[in-house]
Formats: structure tokens, sequence, C-alpha cells
């Protein structure tokens, strides 16, 4: 009797186990981040083309972000918006700007969302304007396996001014 008990007890643990939700993956595939490590590159594609579309078309519905300048864009409507009067800031300026980023990292919160980070320099601006920076994102999989960008930050990287000329030197 007590053999068949323990044998109970152990096809009933066993199947338990084997019922038993797979544990949810910890990260994304291969192929996921050569998509990520390439958003930098799409991104700096569509904003040398003007394509203000294209680029709201790389943000979530629900993104949120925060610029250098402090403003907070809620929303993929209000980044393309954003992106139009700053192109058409750009073109009534003359200014033809040339962004390059890069990716420096892809860091997985889960298999559908990842931290991904890099740099950026930028060609084209007046003399004095800082020129590059850092960016940061989280990226998140859509239903349909596309990777979008839902959160956004960027800095920007402003040299400190030079030291105050020591007066004891020019006696």
């Amino acid at each position: 009797m007590r053999k068949a008990v323990w044998v109970m007890s152990a096809v009933a643990v066993a199947a338990l186990v084997a019922c038993a939700p797979a544990a949810p993956a910890t990260q994304g595939t291969p192929d996921d981040e050569v998509v990520l490590r390439g958003m930098a590159a799409r991104y700096s594609a569509s904003f040398n083309a003007g394509d203000a579309a294209a680029l709201a078309r790389m943000m979530t519905e629900d993104f949120e972000s925060l610029g250098p300048d402090g403003v907070h864009t809620r929303g993929r409507t209000a980044f393309q918006q954003m992106e139009e009067a700053s192109l058409k800031d750009r073109q009534a300026a003359g200014l033809n700007l040339t962004l390059n980023a890069t990716t420096g990292y892809v860091k997985w919160i889960d298999a559908r969302h990842a931290v991904v980070g890099g740099t950026y320099s930028m060609t084209g601006l007046p003399p004095g304007a800082p020129d590059k920076g850092a960016w940061v994102v989280v990226a998140r999989k859509e239903a349909d396996g596309s990777w979008l960008t839902q959160n956004s930050l960027v800095s920007e990287f402003v040299a400190p001014p030079p030291p105050p000329a020591d007066p004891k030197k020019g006696k």
C-alpha cells in the first residue's frame, strides 16, 4: 500500500512539473539583437532624409521621451509633429544636418523589452552648437515581431568652459 501511495505521489508530482508553464524567456533571439543594433542606423537614415513619418513609425503609440531641452513628448503623433516642426525650423534656418547614430549596447529586460543605447554625432550645425551626445531607448517587441521605441532619452555633450586665465602668469 505504501509503495502504491509513493508511486501515485511521484506520478502526480511529475504530472505537475510537466504541465507547469515554461519560464518566460529572459532575452530575445540573436536575430532580435541584430534588429535592435540596427535601429540607430535606420533612425539616422530617416532623419537625414527629413522623413518625420518614417521616424514616427519607429515609435510605439504610447511612446514617451524627454529631450535635452526638457520637453516631454507623449505619443507617436506628438513625436511626428515635433519632428515635422524641427525639420521646418532647420529648413528655415538653412541648416542641412546629418545625423550619425551608433549602438553601443543592448541590455535585455526580457524577451520583449530591451534597453538600447549609444552615441551620436551631427554635422551641419552652427558653430558652438553641441554636435554629439548619447541616447538610450527602451525598445519593445510588438505582436507582429517588429521592434519599436517605447521610451527615449537624448543627452547632448556640452564641453566644459576653459579654466579662467591665471592672472599671475600675465605679469
